[in-house]
């Protein structure tokens, strides 16, 4: 009888113990997860405070009316800032990218102003140009497509250059014979591939 006892208290004591680690697992666990999700969002909290303080510094710094607008890079929402400086118009882009906060600035017409100081360029333009025109018979819209394969052209290879640095690479700032990227021959394969392309928001 004392040792029947003796066994029950001993089982007793087990289920005690082991009822306590259980218990006690649990609170840690359970401690442990209410600290991660607080850590997540006080940090989380801090990097949009972040976020928030530079493009509201931004904002403050950029106080010529009509500078700033609501737009679009590379299909994501981006704040632009638009100001001329000797003569010549800069774009900055603010946007995010994979959990970033991305600045960009870039200055405009400089891919047009290298086409239009090349000449072997100028008259591939102007071949192709008298080409179309010929073949929709409207010769005298000669100048007119040169004007727009001009802009098309040189469009054509800032995307090429805005996917250069969104892969991490460099462009130059100024474009000559030995980096300029695309042909005009090429250039409709390009059009083609962005129009058929996926749209990031399709993943």
């Amino acid at each position: 009888m004392e040792r029947q006892k003796h066994m029950v208290d001993k089982m007793f004591l087990i289920l005690l113990f082991a009822t306590f680690a259980v218990c006690a697992f649990t609170l840690i666990m359970v401690g442990a997860n209410v600290y991660s999700h607080t850590a997540s969002a006080m940090n989380d909290n801090y990097e949009k405070r972040i976020d928030i303080s530079y493009v509201t510094e931004k904002i403050k710094q950029w106080d010529e009316q009509n500078s700033i607008s609501i737009g679009t890079f590379h299909n994501k929402t981006a704040l632009i800032h638009t100001e001329v400086a000797a003569g010549r118009k800069y774009y900055t882009y603010i946007y995010q990218e994979n959990g970033a906060l991305r600045e960009l600035m870039v200055r405009e017409g400089l891919n047009v102003a290298y086409l239009v100081s090349d000449a072997l360029m100028m008259g591939q333009i102007h071949a192709m140009a008298a080409a179309i025109a010929a073949a929709f018979l409207i010769p005298p819209a000669v100048v007119v497509i040169e004007g727009a394969l001009i802009l098309c052209w040189a469009f054509a290879e800032s995307i090429l250059d805005v996917r250069e640095l969104f892969a991490g690479g460099k462009v130059p700032l100024t474009k000559n014979a030995s980096n300029w990227q695309l042909s005009l021959q090429g250039l409709p394969a390009l059009v083609c591939l962005l129009y058929t392309s996926p749209s990031p928001r399709d993943s």
